[in-house]
């Protein structure tokens, strides 16, 4: 009796199935697990940043540990069992070659201390890896000189990533422990005390402005999808778990949402700023002066040639040509520009989840601002192609650490 060819052929393709698919699935299965790990990974890299960030802002331990909750609690579990935050803060000696005792801090301020790394994190290993990394030279050569004397903020966080597919073993045989991400800064320059001027950005908002309420169709509402600049990048109303509606912004606690507008809505207005009266109110000055770190300081070398109409980029007081310190009751001087010429560098402070030093103005008259307080916030959107042009900020914290009147 003869055996069907095809029948054998059927058949050996389906053993040859049944040998394959269990692996190809698990394959398929561990490269969905190592896709989501790679994600949440990039979301603690960009929390850590953030918070550390909004740490060399100024920011205190509390609120610090609430800007890392708050970037992550849109797309993660925030679960205290499953997560770990330290900050951390420091100083190097002056040799560049350890860090001194007595500054060191590395606060735990959030989680249950039930993380899979938790036991495992070393205290010196931790301190070793800042002290690393601050003694790169600017060439990426180890130098302990690079490090010296320089104060330091940090966020270290730990997660237990809970798998997709429920497939615990294989997630745990991946990470071998938690996720983790540690972001440190130096503090750039010497300390400010509460008599020395503020650096800031050019920007001044109305105290009187109100926080947004719910998305609607008037002012003072959250945007509705369609007015955003980007709708693809909007943040929604429901992610800002520390808002409070109609809170006047003199009166703002952290984590408060408003909207600003640069024309019409008096009561909700902001005005760009040109630090002395010689720059034009080109976009050129304007946009150099929102560009990363800021230039409100800058005296040398002079401006001339890249900047238009003045001298130097820095901050002289309109009323006192001697006075180069932004303190309370300075004035400023408003510029009006193109607000589309603005947008890349707006852009760029949104994607990487910085924070501002800001100006709240107690008042604004001939062309130009007064100064109320120095507030530190985030701009999470804008539309400065609009008929009205705004920005959506995030109101983090009134700064005194600076511009303060003495008696």
């Amino acid at each position: 009796m003869k055996c069907n060819p095809k029948k054998r052929e059927r058949g050996q393709s389906l053993v040859e199935t049944a040998l394959f698919l269990p692996i190809f699935l698990i394959i398929l299965a561990g490269v969905v697990e190592v896709s989501q790990l790679i994600i949440t990974k990039n979301r603690l890299t960009e929390a850590a940043r953030a918070t550390t960030r909004y740490g060399i802002n100024g920011g205190d331990d509390v609120n610090m540990t609430l800007t890392a909750i708050n970037t992550v609690s849109g797309t993660m579990d925030i679960d205290p069992e499953r997560w770990d935050i330290w900050i951390i803060r420091g100083t190097v000696n002056a040799n560049g070659t350890a860090v001194l005792d007595d500054s060191w801090q590395f606060e735990h301020t959030y989680g249950a201390e039930h993380t899979l790394s938790y036991t495992d994190t070393v205290l010196s290993d931790v301190k070793q890896s800042i002290l690393d990394d601050l003694q790169l030279d600017a060439d990426g050569d180890e130098s302990a000189i690079a490090a010296a004397n320089f104060r330091f903020i940090g966020t270290y966080l730990q997660h237990d990533a809970e798998p997709i597919l429920g497939l615990g073993t294989l997630s745990e045989l991946i990470t071998s422990g938690s996720i983790h991400d540690m972001s440190i800064m130096r503090f750039v320059g010497s300390s400010q005390v509460v008599t020395s001027g503020c650096e800031a950005f050019p920007i001044a908002i109305n105290g009187g402005t109100r926080s947004v309420g719910p998305p609607g169709d008037n002012y003072q509402a959250f945007p509705q999808i369609d007015e955003f600049y980007d709708s693809s990048a909007k943040p929604a109303y429901e992610d800002f778990i520390y808002h409070s509606t109609g809170k006047l912004l003199t009166n703002a606690t952290s984590g408060t949402i408003f909207r600003v507008y640069s024309s019409g809505h008096a009561d909700h207005a902001f005005s760009w700023l040109k630090w002395n009266s010689l720059l034009s109110d080109d976009p050129i000055n304007v946009n150099e002066s929102l560009r990363w770190p800021g230039n409100s300081t800058d005296y040398d070398p002079p401006c001339s040639g890249t900047c238009v109409g003045g001298d130097v980029w820095g901050y002289i007081n309109p009323e006192n040509t001697e006075d180069k310190a932004l303190h309370v009751g300075d004035k400023v001087n408003n510029a009006t520009v193109n607000n589309t010429a603005l947008i890349a560098v707006v852009n760029k402070h949104i994607n990487l989840g910085r924070t501002l030093r800001v100006i709240i103005r107690d008042e604004t008259a001939g062309g130009m601002s007064t100064i109320g307080k120095f507030a530190i916030i985030k701009i999470h959107a804008h539309n400065l192609d609009a008929a009205k042009p705004w920005l959506l900020i995030e109101f983090v914290k009134y700064d005194s650490s600076c511009g303060q009147l003495t008696e």
